[in-house]
């Protein structure tokens, strides 16, 4: 199989390789040398936070109104809901929306 692959010669040295486990360590050494791992860690987040948003006041006819401006022809988010689902049930899910973020509870 590997019988057609012409000798080769090492970077470092000056002798030629002609068994086939010798080229493939040669070419296995070349290309790690070439393709590293590297670990990204991502960036440092700090887990404490300088101010507090105590102050949001979300009220029902607010909400409702965010909910009446979705554009319904975008395509669903992370959350996976399209947005004509929460266009369908806006008038259902605005006190549960208000008391979610008053409690940080969700109402059932």
């Amino acid at each position: 199989m590997l019988e057609n692959l012409n000798p080769l010669m090492p970077i470092k040295k000056e002798i030629w390789i002609t068994e086939d486990q010798d080229k493939a360590n040669e070419l296995a050494k070349f290309y790690s040398d070439i393709f590293t791992i590297e670990v990204d860690e991502g960036p440092i987040v700090s887990l404490q936070t300088a101010t507090v948003c105590d102050d949001i006041d979300l009220t029902e006819k607010l909400i409702l109104e965010k909910l009446n401006s979705l554009d319904l022809s975008k395509s669903s988010g992370p959350d996976l809901l399209h947005p004509r689902v929460l266009y369908e049930v806006r008038h259902k899910i605005v006190y549960p929306l208000k008391s979610c973020q008053e409690t940080g509870k969700i109402v059932q």
